[in-house]
């Protein structure tokens, strides 16, 4: 089974993710669970229609606030596109993203660890800065079609 056809039961995870003083309710777990089940980078909507498989009655406010505050908490990353809404992934390790510009899929990006050395250049009196590393450009689907 390929990481793109995992479904939501097969994934695991541990039952209290290594976040100290986070609080992960069951909405959350569903939430990451979901998140770790795709390498798509999916949107709050595409989050909320495999959650509410688990939790018929969750919101689709509960999904966005969730996520912005997983977000907020360094748990998961919020993706900022051009023309769509924002996208989330779980991977939080050091890479970046190319993301094309006509049919806004996303991938990852491998990024050397040297890359975190461009954080030197920020100037004084800055914490707990973060390197983000973004690509445009036409994905090979788009590239071969016209407009």
């Amino acid at each position: 089974m390929t990481t793109a056809t995992k479904t939501m039961a097969t994934i695991k995870l541990q039952p209290r993710p290594s976040h100290p003083g986070i609080r992960f309710t069951k909405q959350r777990l569903a939430i990451l669970k979901a998140l770790h089940s795709t390498q798509h980078h999916p949107g709050a909507q595409w989050v909320y229609e495999q959650v509410r498989q688990e939790m018929p009655n969750v919101s689709l406010g509960t999904i966005y606030r969730n996520l912005d505050f997983l977000h907020r908490q360094g748990v998961i990353l919020q993706i900022a596109t051009k023309d769509s809404p924002a996208r989330f992934d779980a991977n939080t390790k050091l890479h970046g993203h190319v993301a094309c510009t006509r049919c806004d899929r996303i991938d990852d990006v491998p990024l050397p660890r040297e890359v975190t050395a461009l954080r030197e250049l920020v100037p004084d009196g800055y914490d707990d800065v973060q390197v983000k590393l973004e690509f445009e450009g036409l994905c090979a689907d788009c590239a071969g079609t016209p407009d």
